[in-house]
């Protein structure tokens, strides 16, 4: 507390709810703390400006008055959070903005496609792994199994 300056500073004084908790000396150069009337709310230690008061809380009191409430737990977490000082955790926010994208639709025109039959293609797209590759446009795997659905695969010969 020596470097505590009653007369230049005084927040704990005027944010405390009860009066006699704090006072200052009659000559107006130490701050005086009477734990007589202090209930350990914490206004002092927050106004604090220089982090000189320490509030310790052990214990909690409340009339159990309602025990099978709906909102018994929160209010027991809420008290857990005063005891321990832990802050309310605010989520983070983010904002969403819907934007609108043009749908383009592209068409790819694989010459070797033409000149194979119908049958042959169904049977090459009940493949998942040809499926996938056309849906996210590698069609260089597509046109590796058209060639291998006509036999003309490089790596079949070997």
């Amino acid at each position: 507390m020596s470097r505590c300056d009653p007369i230049g500073c005084g927040a704990c004084l005027r944010i405390c709810r009860y009066n006699r908790v704090w006072y200052a000396s009659e000559d107006r150069k130490r701050v005086f703390f009477n734990e007589k009337f202090c209930n350990y709310c914490g206004a002092c230690e927050n106004a604090c400006p220089y982090d000189l008061i320490i509030v310790e809380r052990k214990n909690y009191f409340t009339k159990e008055l309602a025990r099978d409430v709906p909102w018994r737990n929160s209010w027991e977490n809420a008290l857990e959070r005063i005891l321990k000082k832990k802050r309310v955790e605010i989520p983070q926010r983010i904002a969403y903005v819907e934007v609108e994208v043009p749908k383009t639709e592209e068409i790819v025109e694989i010459g070797e496609l033409k000149k194979m039959n119908l049958e042959k293609i169904e049977k090459l797209l009940q493949k998942v792994k040809y499926r996938k590759a056309l849906e996210f446009g590698e069609f260089d795997v597509f046109e590796r199994g058209v060639a291998r659905a006509r036999g003309e695969d490089k790596r079949d010969k070997e």
